[in-house]
């Protein structure tokens, strides 16, 4: 008998160690299939990552597609006439004879306002060549040879400012490749260049931009509001990551090798005192709760995690999207003047002690995700709400995500950068690229303006004055 309860025994114990396996192949089971079930409705996963159908894999529901092109009763969209001053040749077409009577007509008869018609061609594109030629010439008294110099104010480089400013255009904005743009600029512009040259451009391209680049960034530092997220990129094929702060006035980009709280210090200042649009990513932490507002776009995705995760915590992600919904029908309404500022705090601090209630309440729901969740929410609840009590702060990050979009494009084209000098030249041309579309400036007048200056040793054209 006592060897039957020893094995007995064993036999326990053996069952215990199984079942606490399986427990541990269970959860990790459902974090893989949470992981699998992930998109942009329901993640931070970018919407270029959904599957084909869209989101979920859903199909496509056939009936409800709209047809191609505009739609019935869509405003008429058309080309706006240039003005004259913009018009470089005028045809007038008289009428001779009438249509009627046949009865001659002379030009005092026309109307003062004729049917204009505009045809827009682009002019013959040549390269403007400029060349110095140097002579020498030999003494007649002493027989020596002299060779005449070129002046100091004549740059000693091949190529001009504008064509620089298009080489930095086309790698930096447009995203074409130094082969591409060595055929680009030959087909076009009839110039032959080497990939050699391309580069050497792109360099002086970038130190030019240097002093503009720090502008943009002493802004950021002492911007009362600024929208911040991050992205992984690839530098010199090893992880580094892109990081984006955005203002009304301009938008700064930054690559470095890390996504920490050094790195978000850097971008937005070690003493940052305004209000920061953020994630929930722990390294925003060191800014005060008091002056950070979390995107709730993002918790949305969050929200939506949740429910679609099934379980124990179904419920509760249901609740919190009821609840964001409430926020933003009131939100949109306080945007509109339907209701004035003080209704709209006072509802939204109601939704608020609804919103705190129902995060305690999960604390205890067993779900190990929910939990967490609620403790990180509970963690950093006053930056949930500080776009009800400081006026120009929104409840989302989504200028950020759209400004960062275009590092991400160039990410996915170029698959990030070879060196720390390609990093420098790619945060910098987004950066100029971006704030002059925010002030509606001309990219390349403004990029030809700044190389110019700089090869002539002049202060650079400042980014956030429009001169």
């Amino acid at each position: 008998m006592t060897n039957l309860h020893k094995i007995i025994d064993k036999l326990k114990e053996k069952v215990s160690c199984l079942e606490a396996e399986n427990a541990k192949l269970r959860k990790a089971l459902e974090v893989a299939k949470a992981k699998l079930g992930m998109n942009s409705s329901n993640s931070s996963k970018p919407p270029s990552s959904d599957p084909p159908n869209g989101a979920g894999g859903k199909p496509l529901d056939n009936d409800r597609k709209r047809s191609r092109g505009g739609q019935e009763g869509h405003p008429r969209h058309q080309r706006a006439l240039l003005s004259p001053e913009s018009v470089t040749t005028t045809i007038e077409h008289l009428p001779n004879k009438c249509t009627h009577c046949n009865e001659k007509l002379e030009r005092a008869q026309c109307d003062p306002e004729p049917i204009r018609h505009q045809i827009i061609e682009l002019p013959k594109i040549e390269p403007d060549v400029t060349e110095h030629q140097c002579f020498s010439a030999k003494c007649k008294n002493c027989g020596k040879t002299t060779k005449a110099k070129l002046p100091a104010d004549i740059q000693r480089d091949v190529f001009g400012p504008r064509m620089k400013a298009m080489v930095g255009l086309l790698g930096g904005k447009y995203r074409i490749s130094k082969r591409g743009m060595v055929e680009l600029l030959s087909d076009l512009f009839s110039v032959e260049l080497a990939l050699g040259s391309i580069s050497k451009m792109e360099k002086f391209v970038s130190n030019a931009m240097s002093a503009p680049y720090e502008e943009i960034r002493n802004h950021v530092h002492s911007s009362d509001k600024v929208h911040a997220d991050e992205t992984s990129w690839r530098e010199n094929k090893k992880k580094a990551w892109l990081w984006v702060a955005s203002t009304l006035k301009g938008v700064l980009f930054m690559i470095c090798s890390g996504r920490g709280k050094i790195h978000a210090q850097d971008l937005l200042g070690k003493d940052y005192t305004g209000i920061a649009h953020t994630d929930r990513w722990r390294g925003y932490d060191w800014i005060d709760v008091e002056h950070r507002q979390l995107c709730w776009a993002h918790l949305i995705r969050n929200f939506q995690g949740i429910v679609d995760r099934g379980g124990g915590g179904k419920n509760f992600g249901n609740d919190m999207l009821k609840l964001t919904n409430e926020l933003f029908k009131q939100w949109h309404r306080y945007q509109k003047g339907q209701i004035p500022s003080k209704v709209f705090r006072g509802r939204m601090q109601r939704l608020r002690s609804r919103v705190r209630s129902r995060l305690h309440r999960s604390l205890k729901s067993g779900v190990d995700h929910v939990e967490s969740m609620s403790r990180d929410l509970l963690r950093l609840e006053p930056a949930m709400w500080c776009f009800v009590y400081n006026e120009g702060v929104v409840p989302t990050n989504n200028r950020a995500e759209q400004d960062i979009r275009k590092g991400v494009l160039w990410r996915k084209v170029s698959f990030g950068t070879d060196s720390q000098s390609g990093s420098r030249f790619a945060e910098r041309i987004l950066t100029m690229s971006e704030t002059c579309r925010k002030q509606k400036r001309n990219l390349f007048s403004f990029m030809t303006h700044l190389c110019e200056d700089f090869q002539e040793n002049k202060p650079a054209p400042s980014l956030l004055s429009v001169n």
